[in-house]
């Protein structure tokens, strides 16, 4: 009997092929990966709902363009995430671009040809335009790579929060500063400002 023991081959204990630890790291890894794009994915649908819902965005905009109605006709979309946004707003003229500055500073950078934050601007030139009774800062430009021109106008008034509107043209053509008087009808540009 001893024999048959000793031409037995012993053979150790197999472990298992993958280590513990690393399927635990690669187990946590992949858990806070998923974790990850569900917060990226709820945080993204919950953004494109306040961007998309008139009556939430309807007040963020008036804070900039103060109306007593809304006007049935124009359509708000867009928001601010961390002060920096815009807003669109769609009405029987076309679109409209409305853009909110955190402060007086960073709208002058926006609206002077001289310092610009936005290298992709070419051919920048300050101007002046009459709304509602009152002349406001303008500065066209052109962005490069974008077959546009542009302009922004200055509707912030000496108290209003500080913004302004973006019209648009294809180059060549006239900016539609004809119509931004009938767009802005509705709205109390200059905050009751005397």
């Amino acid at each position: 009997m001893s024999d048959e023991w000793a031409d037995e081959v012993r053979t150790e204990k197999r472990k298992g092929g993958i280590p513990k630890w690393l399927l635990w790291t690669c187990g946590t890894g992949c858990a806070l990966i998923v974790l990850l794009i569900t917060v990226v994915l709820v945080g993204g649908y919950v953004i494109s709902k306040n961007w998309s819902d008139p009556e939430k965005v309807i007040p963020r905009i008036q804070k900039y363009l103060p109306c007593e109605t809304w006007p049935e006709d124009y359509e708000p979309g867009g928001g601010e995430i961390f002060g920096y946004g815009f807003y669109s707003i769609d009405w029987p003229g076309g679109e409209m671009v409305l853009q909110p500055m955190g402060d007086r500073n960073a709208l002058n950078v926006n609206l002077s040809p001289s310092q610009s934050s936005n290298f992709a601007e070419r051919e920048r030139e300050a101007g002046e335009i009459e709304i509602q009774g009152r002349t406001t800062r303008t500065l066209t430009f052109k962005s490069v790579g974008v077959p546009l021109r542009q302009m922004r106008v200055d509707i912030s008034g000496a108290r209003g929060p500080c913004s302004f509107l973006i019209l648009s043209a294809p180059e060549g053509e006239d900016l539609p500063t004809d119509q931004l008087e009938a767009f802005l009808e509705p709205f109390d540009v200059w905050h009751d400002e005397d």
